[in-house]
């Protein structure tokens, strides 16, 4: 049991990690490097989350009756790893598929908002009554030491002090 709290936990440290980069640096190359109005950005954000707000009930429902957590789990979090992949890809090499990666992350942010309808319910399998509380926070301390770190270790690619591919920033 304890390793799966383990492993529970870590994918929230992850999965946290990557939404961070995300949220900060894809809104900076959108708007800042390729100077398209904040609007662009913040409908992904809001498409993304209209969309999971549809679709949570008709989801959840098909989780309490199938119980298929931990397949549901991958798949979405594939889903969400290929996305954002791509939208990386398209952000470093392209100058031209702007649209077509704000799509992608509207896609991508979706994909990671239904992770946690599979995630979540996951508590229950992993503590008991008297310990629901304490397992959790350990899952929210995970989550947020993985967005702190998610920054740290994104912001020399921000700034420009370490590049990759192309011009630094």
């Amino acid at each position: 049991m304890k390793k799966n709290i383990t492993y529970w936990a870590l994918y929230d440290f992850a999965n946290s990690l990557v939404l961070m980069a995300f949220l900060f640096y894809f809104s900076q190359w959108l708007v800042i490097d390729q100077g398209h109005p904040v609007w662009w950005y913040n409908s992904a954000l809001i498409v993304s989350s209209a969309l999971f707000i549809l679709t949570a009930p008709i989801l959840s429902k098909r989780i309490d009756m199938t119980g298929r957590k931990i397949a549901g789990l991958r798949m979405w979090t594939v889903l969400s790893f290929i996305a954002f992949i791509l939208v990386s890809l398209i952000a470093t090499l392209s100058d031209s598929l702007d649209m077509f990666a704000t799509i992608l992350y509207t896609l991508a942010m979706y994909a990671y908002l239904v992770c946690f309808l599979y995630f979540t319910p996951m508590l229950n399998d992993l503590s008991t009554r008297e310990n629901r509380s304490y397992i959790s926070g350990i899952g929210q301390g995970a989550n947020s030491f993985g967005q702190v770190i998610g920054l740290i270790v994104t912001l020399p690619f921000a700034i420009g002090v370490i590049t990759l591919f192309g011009d630094p920033g």
